[in-house]
């Protein structure tokens, strides 16, 4: 098999990279078709470019695979397709509408970009042969909200990239303390305010929450730390890729997500697999996608969501109970490990292809 991954995409951004990585790991060529959004060019520039790109490219592929996130590439990406006659994969990981709309509230409902954001999701979606989805939550979204056949989907989980992230990552040096870690993006599903309200009620308990980090919510949470003044929290910027197992390693417990947006329901983060996959317990919020994956007190622990309440005496618990974490962890990495490598993940995205095929 030979797939044309196109797009404009990073290279180092988790979704693709696994898929790439396992891919490639079950003998599966891959050729990049990539011209990065971050070059900040005008669309017919970008999509100029990704033509030249692939008319350099050996057409001997069997599917041309649209990345993530690239929901406006999609018009060109079919064009080439129905060119060449390939079939067209699209994995778009995020709705545009959910997203921006619903989830950050960067455009308002019932308005004219709203309804181009929509838009944007139905015309890609339908121009695919096959979409992607990262849960059955967003299958079922993508089925229910954009019509999108579910006959025409498959469900395809992130996973972790067992380069970083595995149990050999270990730091050996001795740790002082109770260390609780979150890392992301500080968009609004995450509810990064629901760690720092839970931080603020675990004041006075031998813990030290740490979140690393910027983005679309970061003024807003530090503003609430600075209103709440909790003496437990220490904010880390951004840091690499590589980088990022130094930190986990030296937690005891790595958090999840655990906001109140419809889309936090729907998505399982990249942070619980990489967690799990270095064998470090994760509480999360209590979600229909994640419980189709974990089970609560088996490979995870589950709180309610947007509760502050609820994820500190699940912090508690995990503090108090040694037994407890080791067992959650012990789970999760099995679990990770058997099911979400970057190889997992790569032969589950050949079988979904094979059965396509086979339509």
């Amino acid at each position: 098999m030979k797939i044309c991954y196109f797009g404009s995409f990073q290279e180092n951004y988790q979704r693709n990279l696994i898929i790439r990585k396992g891919l490639a790991e079950n003998n599966v060529e891959v050729l990049e078709c990539n011209v990065p959004f971050g070059l900040e060019l005008r669309f017919w520039q970008r999509y100029s470019r990704l033509i030249s790109k692939h008319k350099n490219l050996n057409k001997d592929y069997d599917f041309l695979l649209v990345a993530e996130m690239n929901h406006k590439n999609i018009p060109l990406a079919y064009l080439i397709s129905r060119l060449y006659r390939k079939p067209l994969i699209f994995d778009p990981f995020i709705s545009i509408y959910d997203s921006n709309v619903m989830d950050r509230k960067r455009v308002k409902p019932r308005t004219f970009a709203a309804l181009k954001c929509l838009l944007w999701d139905k015309i890609s979606m339908k121009l695919a042969d096959l979409v992607l989805a990262d849960t059955y939550q967003h299958l079922s979204y993508f089925n229910e909200k954009l019509k999108i056949s579910e006959d025409r989907m498959g469900v395809l989980y992130v996973g972790s990239d067992d380069d970083y992230f595995n149990s050999n990552s270990s730091d050996t040096q001795p740790r002082n303390g109770f260390s609780v870690f979150f890392y992301g993006s500080f968009v609004p599903l995450q509810g990064i305010e629901y760690i720092v309200k839970a931080a603020s009620l675990l004041s006075k308990e031998d813990i030290q929450f740490k979140i690393l980090g910027k983005g679309q919510t970061y003024q807003e949470i530090r503003a609430l730390e600075k209103r709440l003044q909790p003496a437990n929290i220490r904010f880390i910027a951004p840091v690499p890729l590589e980088e990022l197992p130094l930190h986990i390693d030296k937690s005891d417990i790595s958090l999840g997500i655990f906001g109140n947006t419809e889309k936090t329901q729907r998505v399982i983060p990249t942070k619980v697999y990489n967690s799990l996959a270095m064998g470090k317990p994760v509480i999360t919020g209590d979600t229909p996608a994640i419980r189709e994956v974990f089970s609560d007190g088996k490979n995870i622990l589950l709180c309610k969501c947007a509760n502050e309440e609820s994820l500190a005496e699940a912090i508690m618990q995990l503090k108090k109970n040694q037994e407890l974490r080791r067992k959650i962890a012990a789970g999760g990495h099995e679990l990770v490990s058997e099911k979400f490598t970057q190889k997992a993940i790569g032969w589950r995205l050949i079988e979904i292809l094979e059965e396509f095929q086979s339509k």
